[in-house]
């Protein structure tokens, strides 16, 4: 009612796009995305400029996902990247369609999306971004080899963004762990981490370097990694990560340092609500009850 008022007092009025696109919005926030997609419709058949007509046709493509027609979201979005591949929000759009198919499990359909933005889209930013999610993807299907080759690409390229760099890195550590390459890992791991690891990417890496320890057999420096120490110099949560935790439990057993086994049944107590790990773990240290 307010826009039909607004466009018949004022149908030339240049806040006519800001209105509407601010009503479209809203009306997806509620989660009224019928209506919210009817009012970026009748906003685009409006002779507007071009960046708004990109930014309304890119929002309404988003309620139609939100209602889950992924065939009109995908005609709108296809269309963007088509027609106007140079606006960052034509590449986005693509990017959100690709996401949304990797968390529905059609990574296949996934892949497509992001190939499409490396192959068409003007905005380098978006260009990286889509690599990076077509590497996880690619790491999802377990074709190992490409998913490695973009991480590495993405983490040497001084033009993408700081953050991404970041996440390629812990991304081709990961890559790694996966492969069984697992010394190659954790030197690249630990270099980073003892070099610019800083905050909470130093946490990141350290977890890694934790996980890779443990199938190298250094407990010592799995132990340090893994499990929070309260003099750290750099306070990290910890992992949580139940299948590395129970193997280094194992072999710290098989070691007979039973201190520091209990230490990570502990942890994993403490850490888990799956009740089966905790009871399992409950049952490790009661076996060895009354040991040091």
């Amino acid at each position: 009612v307010i826009t039909e008022t607004f466009l018949e007092k004022y149908p030339d009025s240049p806040l006519v796009g800001e209105l509407m696109m601010e009503i479209g919005n809203s009306l997806c926030e509620a989660k009224d995305y019928e209506r919210g997609a009817i009012t970026f419709d009748r906003l685009r058949a409006r002779d507007i400029p071009d960046s708004i007509w990109v930014e309304a046709s890119y929002y309404m493509a988003r309620c139609y996902l939100e209602m889950g027609d992924t065939t009109a979201a995908g005609e709108i979005f296809s269309q963007l990247i088509g027609e106007w591949a140079n606006f960052t929000l034509s590449a986005h759009g693509v990017i959100v369609f690709g996401d949304f198919f990797f968390e529905q499990g059609n990574i296949d359909r996934a892949i497509e999306a992001y190939s499409e933005v490396v192959e068409k889209a003007g905005d380098s930013s978006q260009v990286h971004l889509a690599e990076y999610r077509l590497a996880l993807a690619y790491k999802q299907l377990g074709r190992l080899q490409e998913a490695r080759i973009l991480f590495n690409n993405l983490r040497n390229d001084t033009s993408a963004r700081e953050f991404l760099r970041k996440d390629a890195f812990l991304g081709l550590i990961r890559v790694y762990f996966e492969m069984a390459e697992y010394e190659r890992g954790f030197d690249l791991a630990k270099n980073a981490y003892d070099t610019i690891g800083v905050g909470q990417y130093r946490c990141d890496l350290g977890e890694q370097i934790g996980k890779l320890a443990v199938r190298l057999g250094d407990v010592d420096e799995a132990m340090r990694m893994l499990i929070p120490m309260p003099d750290d110099s750099v306070s990290c949560a910890g992992s949580e990560d139940i299948s590395t935790l129970f193997d280094l439990s194992l072999a710290l057993e098989f070691r007979e340092r039973i201190p520091d086994a209990k230490m990570v049944w502990h942890w994993m107590i403490e850490t888990s609500d799956n009740d089966s790990i905790v009871a399992l773990a409950r049952d490790k240290i009661d076996k060895y009850e009354g040991t040091p």
